[in-house]
C-alpha cells in the first residue's frame, strides 16, 4: 500500500492496475476474508498458518491504515480499532495515513 500511496503522488494509479484480470483490492478482499476466516488459505496451504501477525491491532497490519484512508468504505476499519506503529512502514502508520485536514 505503501508503494501504491508513493506511485500515486507521481501519477501512476496502482490501485487501478489489474494483471490476469486482479487487482490490489481484490488481494485485500482475500486477506481480509482470510483474516476472518483462516480455512480460506488452508486450501492452498501445504502447512499450519501463523496468523499471529493479521490480527486486528497489530503493527503487520499497518499498511490497513493506507488503504483505509483511501478506501474508508472497504470494511477494514474493524482492524483498526488501535493506532498502529509500524518501523517498515516509517513508524506512526496512523498517524501518517491521515488527512491534513484531519481532527
Amino acid at each position: 500500500m505503501l508503494l501504491a500511496e508513493l506511485a500515486g503522488r507521481q501519477g501512476i494509479d496502482l490501485y487501478a492496475l489489474a494483471r490476469s484480470g486482479r487487482t490490489l483490492h481484490d488481494a485485500v478482499r482475500f486477506l481480509a476474508a482470510a483474516i476472518d476466516d483462516p480455512n480460506r488459505v488452508a486450501k492452498y496451504a501445504t502447512e499450519p498458518q501463523y496468523l499471529r501477525n493479521v490480527t486486528p491491532g497489530n503493527s503487520d497490519l499497518a499498511w490497513m491504515e493506507f488503504y483505509h484512508r483511501r478506501f474508508p468504505n472497504a470494511g477494514l476499519g474493524r482492524y483498526l480499532d488501535t493506532p498502529l506503529f509500524n518501523r517498515r512502514l516509517g513508524g506512526a502508520a496512523t498517524f501518517f495515513a491521515a488527512r491534513a485536514d484531519d481532527e
